[in-house]
């Protein structure tokens, strides 16, 4: 399974295009390029997104959750 990359502005995190020893596709996730299951780092399911080599590669400018601002 591809590693964890980090979160979203919307606090969810974002993981690479293998997912179980399967490459996903925009098919396999929602609008906002993710889907909710559990992951070993989270073990309850938790939403999280996928980048993929299809546009929009990671969620198309749309957050799941209510993004928030990063500060320096």
């Amino acid at each position: 399974d591809s590693a964890f990359l980090g979160l979203l502005l919307d606090g969810f995190p974002v993981y690479g295009p293998v997912e179980n020893g399967v490459t996903l596709t925009n098919d396999d996730l929602d609008d906002y390029h993710g889907h909710t299951h559990s992951k070993v780092d989270f073990p309850e399911e938790i939403y999280h997104y996928h980048i993929t080599a299809e546009l929009p590669w990671i969620n198309g400018g749309e957050f799941y959750g209510n993004a928030g601002t990063v500060t320096k």
